[in-house]
C-alpha cells in the first residue's frame, strides 16, 4: 500500500502501477485496529464495518482479518443472522443467544473476534446493535475482555449511527477498469489469449462486473479457446460477457 486517505473515517487504498494484492491494501490498517497500540493519536476502533456488493472483496478481507486475528490470538467466533433467530423471532430469544456469546470466556485473557452478517431481517435488529454498542463501549474503556466486531453488510445503511463511529469502515467496490486490465493480464493464462482479445472492447463492456463475475468470464475465455483451439469470434465473445 503506497499511500493512505482519510476522509470521513472511511481509508480507501491507493495503488500506482501495481497489482493490489489479495488484501485490498488493507493489511497494514487491520494489523493496527487489532493491535494494542495507538495511532494518529487517538484510540483505536473496536471493529470493522466491511460493506460493498456481492464479489468484490468482502470475504477475501474477511479471511485476512481472521488470519492476524488468530496470529494475535484472538478466538474467532462466526454467526448470521438466521444462526441468532434460529427458528424464532422473539427479541429475547435472540438477544439472550448474543448475550451468550459475548459472555463467552476461555480465559482471564481470552480475545474475541466476533463475524456478524445477514443480520438485515432480524426484527430484533436495533436491540442487538445497541446490545453491540454497550460491549463495544466496554472494550473501548478496558472494562472487559479484548473484543474485537466485524460486521459484513452490502450496505452500512442498517447501521445507527454511533455504533458505526465506533468501527473503521472499509467499503469495497467494483474493480475500475485499470483494475480489471490488471486482473485479466494477471489471470488470462496463454500470451495468444492475450494477444488475441479485444481488450479495450472487454473492459468497455465489464464496468460493473465484480471480481467473482470477472473470473467467470475468464474461465469461459480460457474454456472457449481451448474448445475453438484459436481466436474466439466476437459473436461468442459478446454472448459470454453479456
Amino acid at each position: 500500500m503506497e499511500q493512505i486517505r482519510e476522509n470521513s473515517r472511511i481509508y480507501t487504498a491507493f495503488y500506482q502501477n501495481k497489482e493490489p494484492d489479495g488484501t485490498m491494501g488493507w493489511d497494514e490498517l487491520i494489523r493496527l485496529l487489532l493491535g494494542t497500540e495507538e495511532y494518529e493519536g487517538s484510540k483505536r476502533e473496536n471493529g470493522l464495518l466491511i460493506t460493498g456488493p456481492e464479489g468484490c472483496g468482502r470475504h477475501t478481507l474477511l479471511a485476512q482479518v481472521i488470519a492476524i486475528a488468530v496470529e494475535k490470538e484472538y478466538t474467532p467466533i462466526f454467526l448470521t443472522g438466521e444462526d441468532l433467530a434460529d427458528g424464532t423471532s422473539v427479541q429475547a430469544e435472540v438477544l439472550e443467544r448474543m448475550n451468550a456469546v459475548l459472555d463467552r470466556s476461555v480465559g482471564e485473557e481470552d480475545r474475541i473476534c466476533l463475524v456478524l452478517e445477514q443480520l438485515e431481517q432480524l426484527s430484533s435488529l436495533p436491540a442487538l446493535m445497541k446490545l453491540l454498542e454497550r460491549r463495544l463501549c466496554r472494550a473501548s474503556y478496558g472494562e472487559a475482555e479484548d473484543f474485537f466486531l466485524v460486521l459484513i453488510q452490502e450496505s452500512a445503511f442498517p447501521i445507527p449511527s454511533v455504533l458505526k463511529g465506533m468501527l473503521q469502515v472499509c467499503r469495497m467496490q467494483y474493480p475500475n477498469r485499470k483494475r480489471r486490465e490488471l486482473f485479466f493480464k494477471n489471470h488470462l493464462r496463454t500470451f495468444e489469449l492475450k494477444e488475441s482479445l479485444p481488450m479495450d472492447q472487454i473492459l468497455d463492456q465489464t464496468e460493473r462486473f465484480s471480481y467473482d463475475e470477472l473470473s467467470n468470464l475468464v474461465e469461459l475465455l480460457e474454456a472457449g479457446e481451448k474448445l475453438l483451439g484459436g481466436k474466439i469470434p466476437e459473436r461468442d465473445l459478446q454472448e459470454w460477457i453479456d
